[in-house]
């Protein structure tokens, strides 16, 4: 098994030889398996609001065919609303204060408000078309992309600029001239400042790598 990795007097590729065996044996040992986490309750939802909604819920049956219960019931309900939000919002606020990453947390927490929690596999993108092709390289749609977006610039003031023209009837078609036809207000000086290699140092050091994997694609989680 181990034979690859001596069959060679190259120190790099022998590495390479001893991981792809090593990964081998690695992943073989410990597959990967789908598991079902239970959902976990919302810190938001206090004693007090349980006991809110299980009212609200009475009130609804009680208040069909009475108007003036039927109103008491839409009062009751906005101020249930707003009590909701409130604690949401000490709730968010305090994760976000107390959270090492706060965009992260930030993230999580917009993400679990509009439902996108759930990552699953089928909402990987496989093949894109870009014309009459259809592309599944990743590299190739990496580079599609950016050919793309590099190019929507120049296209964009190319539009906008065959409108329009100078005294001399000439058309103007700078990225400049564009961006100042776009956005009709000034913006503020902001002057970028040097970076040593010290800064890029603690820049790196200051990040959370918990849960990053190194070379081996082995995650210090397993």
């Amino acid at each position: 098994m181990w034979d690859t990795t001596f069959s060679s007097e190259d120190v790099n590729t022998m590495f390479n030889a001893f991981l792809d065996t090593y990964l081998k044996i690695f992943y073989s040992s410990f597959p990967k398996k789908v598991i079902q986490l239970t959902p976990k309750r919302n810190d938001w939802i206090t004693l007090g609001i349980r006991t809110s909604c299980n009212h609200k819920r009475e009130l609804y049956v009680a208040s069909k065919g009475n108007p003036k219960l039927s109103d008491h019931y839409k009062k009751y309900c906005k101020i249930l609303s707003s009590v909701i939000n409130e604690a949401k919002k000490l709730t968010y606020n305090s994760k976000i204060k107390k959270s090492l990453i706060p965009n992260k947390t930030t993230w999580d927490i917009v993400k679990m408000e509009t439902g996108k929690t759930n990552n699953t596999m089928n909402d990987i993108i496989e093949k894109l078309q870009f014309g009459d092709k259809l592309v599944d390289d990743y590299t190739k749609i990496a580079e599609f992309f950016n050919q793309h977006f590099t190019s929507i610039a120049k296209v964009n003031a190319a539009n906008t600029n065959s409108k329009t023209s100078s005294a001399n009837n000439r058309y103007i078609t700078t990225l400049t001239h564009y961006l100042l036809q776009s956005f009709n207000c000034t913006f503020s000086n902001f002057k970028l400042m040097p970076l040593s290699t010290k800064d890029i140092r603690n820049i790196i050091k200051s990040l959370n790598t918990k849960n990053l994997h190194g070379y081996d694609e082995i995650s210090p989680n397993c």
